[in-house]
């Protein structure tokens, strides 16, 4: 059993962007007079998976989603000028690696974020150019942790999702992942707060012990998995 394709998630995988995120939406609902809070912003985006759109109905906003989106856009622009972007340790390596020792795994960047956001983010790190394909909120209708955008991506690179192998680093993006039917997910740290244990998880601590001999046991691991669940078909 040989992995088709590598998905991973853009915030806190590929790019250090949460916090600019998380600035970035303050700062754009301030400019249009509502005081969002850090914990009603952590609930809400992190915790409900609802995001901006969820906060502008579940307050009753009278705020243009189109509107706020293009505002945000030109702030988070503003931030990276100011702050920087830094990409997370390792990812360049990893997907060196991949291009070089799996030429035939295809790559694909899989997040909630906008394309607009996506390709500012890659720019800015130097990531543009290195994955087979991008998806983003305006290709699919539901996001993490509906299994829509992974769904969408094992359709775009037409692949079986038991021959994915997808790198998370949030508990929707895990769920959106299993609910896609993907077998073997590498979760780093920040998804220790799921409340129930999934057993096709392996936990890393960071991207800098993802090796093609990891990924090669992984494969190992599965085709083994995968052979004894034919076994007891049988019998």
């Amino acid at each position: 059993m040989k992995f088709q394709a590598l998905l991973l998630d853009v915030n806190g995988v590929q790019v250090d962007s949460k916090q600019l995120m998380k600035e970035s939406n303050i700062i754009t609902f301030g400019k249009f007079g509502y005081d969002l809070t850090e914990e009603e912003y952590n609930n809400t985006y992190l915790h409900k998976g609802k995001y901006s759109e969820g906060i502008i109905k579940d307050n009753k906003l009278p705020l243009n989603y189109s509107e706020f989106k293009a505002k945000r856009g030109k702030v988070l622009e503003e931030l990276i000028s100011q702050k920087g972007l830094e990409p997370i340790a390792g990812i360049h390596r990893v997907l060196a690696e991949v291009k070089e020792l799996k030429p035939n795994m295809l790559i694909a960047s899989v997040s909630n974020n906008y394309q607009k956001e996506v390709n500012l983010f890659h720019k800015e790190v130097g990531l543009t150019g290195k994955f087979d394909l991008i998806i983003t909120k305006e290709m699919f209708e539901y996001p993490k942790p509906h299994p829509s955008p992974y769904l969408t991506a094992i359709k775009e690179l037409c692949v079986k999702p038991e021959n994915c192998l997808v790198i998370e680093n949030t508990g929707k993006g895990i769920i959106s992942a299993k609910e896609a039917g993907i077998k073997k997910i590498l979760a780093t740290p920040d998804t220790k707060s799921l409340e129930y244990e999934i057993s096709d998880i392996k936990p890393i601590w960071s991207l800098e012990e993802v090796h093609i001999n990891l990924i090669n046991y992984l494969e190992r691991e599965l085709e083994k998995e995968l052979e004894e669940k034919q076994s007891i078909a049988k019998n």
